[in-house]
């Protein structure tokens, strides 16, 4: 439990970078929902375009053909979830990006202040603790725990917060579509 006081004591700082970071996660998380469920729209698409009688119970595509001009409604249908497909592909790969950039960002951060942090600590000891401790290790025990802290930061807002989030998001989501598969 001290290593976390000590590990957040190092990340205050950093406050802003870190609500930015869980905000792109959180907006990555909600697009990994949205990609599979634009793909679920073209297929029932094309469910409704080949056999109309199973089809036509899709409540979202009952909603979308209302919205639809009588002529070639199907091809405006087609037209419109293929637009909304692509504009939701793109959508994602930048908030994917934008949300690596703003973790990767204070990775890089973190990496800069710790080291500082660390050595301005070092200056306010005695000289005697400096005459009895190695230079050499003590610079090696820094260099590990601000490569450690690093990893912990990238794993964390990189891999286990992301999918932390998405676990439950799908379950949420599944039940919300469908009590029965959820």
């Amino acid at each position: 439990m001290d290593f976390w006081k000590r590990y957040w004591a190092l990340a205050r700082p950093f406050k802003r970078d870190i609500g930015w970071s869980l905000s792109w996660i959180a907006a990555a998380t909600v697009m990994s929902l949205a990609v599979p469920y634009v793909s679920k729209l073209v297929f029932d698409l094309i469910n409704i375009w080949g056999m109309p009688q199973i089809g036509s119970s899709v409540q979202t595509m009952q909603v979308m053909l209302s919205w639809m001009p009588e002529a070639n409604t199907m091809w405006w249908l087609a037209g419109l979830i293929l637009l909304i497909k692509v504009a939701v592909d793109v959508l994602s790969s930048t908030v994917g990006m934008l949300t690596q950039r703003s973790w990767l960002k204070l990775i890089l951060l973190m990496n800069e202040r710790m080291p500082v942090v660390t050595m301005s600590h070092l200056l306010k000891l005695s000289m005697g603790h400096h005459i009895q401790e190695n230079t050499s290790k003590q610079i090696t025990k820094i260099d590990r725990g601000v490569n450690a802290a690093s990893q912990l930061t990238d794993r964390f807002f990189g891999r286990i917060l992301p999918e932390a989030l998405v676990i439950p998001a799908f379950a949420v989501t599944l039940l919300v579509l469908d009590w029965r598969v959820g």
